[in-house]
């Protein structure tokens, strides 16, 4: 009888002290496993979302849309119905290793906003239910984010600015608002521009391709004024487009001289003849002779002139004008005001140097004269002929042929107008 006390009361003992083990040991597993399902469970997951969509929802096209501020857009996900047991994800794609990520958006009036996006980045969005911690993706849409232009001041073609509007990376854009401030001027200098965009805005504003007077160098032609393409939903403001094609270079000049233009060597004059007029052998081993002429010497001639120089090279063609297409859906607001001007044809090449002029001629002598001859009296004095003047300078090269007009043409709705 007392060892069965002595037992029960062991066994009583021993489910008092094991009993609490196992309790602690099942909260134990129970904590952890609460834990690992908030790891596996999105940390940005909205409560709801595992909840079915009612029937009513239907999810639109997301569109972008404009903010007043310049650079500021938004991106609008229309649902009719509401968002109830829906969820959205969006991802950068122009960003590395980015991960798709959860957004919770405001919804105002069946429509989520997401105002935290980038100009000129591009995000995927895509739509669906959380099912058994997988997501179902119902619906994806990629949407580039626009990019806004400001165009102060004067920009050349190799400018920041320019640079984003002007050659082939720039035509493949479509911009948001490209904003022109007042006096503005965008110079193209030959390059294509391209311009796709929203809107734009210009206030007394210019595009050109060439300053008026720009020429090109020496032996060169001058520069077409390419493509001018402006397209766009809206445009408003006044701005002038002045489609100019660059004069052409100067022709090159004529620096050599042509031995051919020399001008002929003058005559010899004619040579005098002497006579003995007396001779005095007194008190002499030999006589002295005095003599005179009979016939009188002559001067030689003066040269020829030499002949003018080659005229100078043909001056370089000038550039085409540049061609301009428009296509604005609504320009109630807008004023524009082309102006074409082909490149003028480079002024000719200076004329080469005239030729030398000839020689004078020699001379005529006295003859006649011996060893005893002291005396020589009635002859004239001759000299040798003038050299002959150079010739002029050719004349200045004919101008070089002008630049071609390009067509201006406006759309309105499908008709391409491109005028006379």
């Amino acid at each position: 009888m007392k060892i069965h006390r002595f037992i029960h009361m062991f066994a009583v003992l021993g489910a008092a002290f094991v009993f609490p083990a196992c309790m602690d040991i099942r909260a134990v597993d129970k904590n952890r496993q609460e834990e690992e399902a908030v790891q596996q469970a999105p940390a940005e997951r909205e409560p709801g979302w595992e909840s079915s969509p009612t029937p009513e929802q239907d999810i639109g096209e997301p569109i972008v849309r404009a903010m007043p501020e310049l650079h500021r857009y938004r991106v609008i996900i229309p649902a009719k119905g509401g968002f109830t047991g829906l969820a959205i994800q969006k991802k950068r794609l122009d960003r590395k290793n980015q991960e798709m990520v959860l957004v919770n958006l405001p919804v105002r009036e069946e429509q989520a906003i997401d105002d935290n996006v980038e100009a000129g980045a591009t995000y995927v969005y895509s739509w669906g239910q959380w099912r058994d911690q997988a997501f179902q993706i119902e619906g994806e849409k990629t949407l580039s984010i626009p990019i806004d232009v400001e165009i102060r001041g004067a920009n050349k073609a190799d400018g920041e600015t320019a640079g984003t509007l002007l050659g082939e990376a720039a035509a493949k854009h479509k911009f948001g608002r490209v904003l022109f401030h007042r006096d503005a001027v965008l110079q193209t200098d030959g390059k294509d521009l391209i311009l796709r965009a929203d809107e734009i805005i210009a206030d007394q504003s210019v595009i050109r391709t060439f300053p008026k007077d720009a020429t090109a160098r020496r032996g060169e032609n001058g520069r077409h004024g390419g493509r001018l393409l402006l397209e766009a939903g809206k445009a408003r403001g006044t701005l002038s487009v002045e489609l100019r094609g660059e004069n052409g270079g100067e022709g090159f000049p004529i620096t050599h001289a042509d031995p051919a233009l020399n001008g002929a060597r003058g005559a010899n004059g004619r040579d005098g003849n002497l006579v003995l007029v007396s001779q005095d052998c007194r008190g002499s081993y030999y006589c002295e002779e005095k003599r005179a002429c009979s016939s009188q010497p002559t001067s030689g001639a003066d040269g020829s002139p030499g002949k003018n120089g080659h005229s100078g090279l043909r001056g370089f063609r000038g550039g085409n004008a540049a061609s301009l297409e428009v296509r604005i859906q609504d320009d109630s607001e807008f004023t524009l005001r082309p102006l074409s001007e082909p490149g003028l044809g480079g002024r000719g090449g200076p004329g080469g140097p005239g030729g030398e002029g000839g020689e004078g001629g020699e001379q005529g002598a006295v003859k006649g004269r011996t060893f005893n001859t002291v005396q020589v009296s009635g002859c004239q004095s001759v000299q040798k002929g003038q050299k002959g003047p150079a010739g002029s300078p050719g004349p200045q090269g004919p101008l070089g042929p002008d630049g071609l007009r390009a067509p201006i043409c406006f759309w309105k709705g499908d008709q391409k107008d491109c005028g006379s």
